[in-house]
């Protein structure tokens, strides 16, 4: 795999490790690099060195799955400071011209404009709507956020998100219900305001007209609905959701696996003046998520299977995505053979 972000799980590391009390407090200093000292692109969500534990997204040229490619992090230098997004090895360049975004959902729960960034140069920072200082918490990665469909809670980018005929929309749910009769509960949606069409990934229930415990949306106004597998989706677990389309055809993943496969249109995305997290098209209570959502990420091109699989893998359990070799696992410079 070529340009894959690889997220990085600071519980991984010891307790006794150099980078709890060597590096910045921030975290600024760590920067990434690969076998041959070159620098490569970091992101650094979150840095708690009490709690020994970060969250850390690194770009390394490429990923196999036979040959080890290893990162080391480097720090503890008290002179250097963390680089700008936008810099050459900043936050903006783990994510590539192929992303459209990516929200991994960690801020505290906030009702402020753009309170919910976007990590990618996009810049499609997210407004919470209802969303309070209770709605941040655990999630598959770090920190994620809980949409109570009552209220309802959502968050909303005033700005198109998907476009053209090729992309890919994925996130971890943990959904505490199912949709009702004749309604998704959107994980994601865009189009105009109060359009019920649009291009959109929802969790559908047994009513008709809709599926059976499992996936769906549309891929713009024109399309019908379209569905995953019967019962592919399970209710307050963690699941890794995928949606794929190219011009039309639509594949479903869930927990990397294949989850069934849908005919639709063109597959344009729907033009939109607006894009939300956890509601479909008006926000009524019946039609909103309700449980937790973490790391959402658009992408403008329709992710391949094993992207799917090494990205689920990587977020489900870390620990065996990588190795720590034993002999350097108290260095100063930490090793991660990733395979």
């Amino acid at each position: 795999l070529t340009d894959f972000p690889v997220y990085l799980n600071g519980a991984d590391l010891p307790s006794d490790h150099k980078i709890w009390t060597d590096a910045q407090a921030s975290g600024g200093d760590v920067k990434a690099s690969i076998t041959d000292d070159t620098e490569i692109p970091i992101e650094i969500v979150t840095f708690d060195q009490a709690g020994n534990d970060f969250e850390i997204h690194a770009k390394p040229t490429t990923v196999s799955s036979t040959v080890p490619t290893t990162v080391r992090l480097n720090f503890a230098n008290p002179a250097d400071t963390a680089h700008a997004e936008d810099a050459a090895y900043g936050r903006e360049n783990v994510w590539n011209s192929d992303y459209f975004a990516v929200w991994h959902l960690g801020e505290d729960g906030n009702t402020d404009v753009g309170g919910y960034s976007d990590s990618t140069a996009n810049d499609n920072d997210g407004t919470g709507v209802s969303m309070s200082p209770s709605s941040d918490v655990p999630g598959q990665i770090g920190m994620g956020q809980e949409f109570d469909a009552t209220d309802p809670d959502y968050i909303q980018m005033s700005t198109q998100v998907l476009s053209g005929a090729a992309w890919s929309i994925s996130a971890w749910v943990y959904p505490h219900r199912y949709g009702g009769a004749n309604t998704g509960n959107g994980i994601f949606h865009q189009d105009a305001v109060g359009a019920n069409l649009g291009t959109n990934l929802m969790v559908f229930d047994g009513n008709a007209p809709f599926g059976n415990n499992n996936l769906g949306g549309r891929t713009n106004a024109s399309s019908g609905f379209l569905e995953s597998d019967d019962n592919s989706i399970s209710l307050n677990t963690w699941q890794h959701v995928v949606m794929t389309n190219n011009a039309g055809s639509v594949s479903w993943y869930v927990d990397s696996v294949a989850a069934g496969t849908s005919a639709g249109n063109s597959g344009v995305a729907e033009v939109a003046s607006n894009a939300y997290i956890g509601t479909w098209y008006d926000a009524a209570s019946n039609r909103s998520y309700d449980g937790v959502i973490d790391e959402v990420r658009a992408a403008s091109v329709e992710r391949a299977a094993a992207w799917i699989s090494a990205e689920f893998n990587n977020q489900d359990s870390s620990s065996t995505f990588y190795s720590l070799p034993r002999a350097i696992q108290r260095h100063r410079n930490r090793v991660m053979s990733l395979s």
